[in-house]
């Protein structure tokens, strides 16, 4: 366990890529239901914000998410409250800007292992907002997390599978 442990820390630190501000179509799928729409998205090493709108203009929710901490409004206060528990700061750091030079490294206070094969980047995630995986192809992001029970799926150009 121990040089488990000691192998872990020598793993590469991934470089900081720079900040994203985007504007892409997003769903949120839980328990057979679905939120979807028109988000505007930014992206810091430090902050996550999102606000997602409906195809008819109507805002569905708000999001500022640091490393620690997630705010939502929504105009229910019971989706504001669904909404807060999603770790969008793991998320949208992950779908856009956390990525690895190599098989594995350290990045965001975790661990980031990769898959790369035709096309297609498989991102496995270990850290805080606890695990989860996400599928990368050119134009779309479809992130699962078991513990949550929830699939995020991002569409636009910003998603690369670089």
């Amino acid at each position: 366990m121990i040089a488990l442990a000691l192998l872990l820390s020598c793993a590469p630190h991934a470089p900081p890529k720079p900040p994203l501000e985007a504007v892409t179509q997003l769903a949120l799928t839980r328990s057979g239901h679905s939120l979807a729409g028109l988000a505007a998205i930014s992206v810091t090493p430090d902050l996550a914000q999102l606000q997602v709108i409906s195809a008819g203009g109507v805002e569905l929710f708000s999001v500022q998410a640091t490393p620690e901490d997630v705010t939502a409004q929504a105009p229910d206060p019971e989706l504001a409250g669904l909404i807060e528990r999603v770790p969008f700061y793991r998320d949208l750091s992950l779908v856009f800007t956390w990525r690895c030079p190599e098989a594995r490294c350290q990045v965001g206070g975790g661990r980031l292992r990769v898959e790369r094969d035709a096309g297609r980047t498989l991102l496995h995630w270990r850290g805080p907002g606890g695990p989860a995986t996400v599928a990368l192809e050119r134009g779309r992001a479809t992130l699962s997390d078991p513990r949550r029970g929830y699939v995020l799926t991002v569409l636009g150009e910003p998603i690369d599978v670089d």
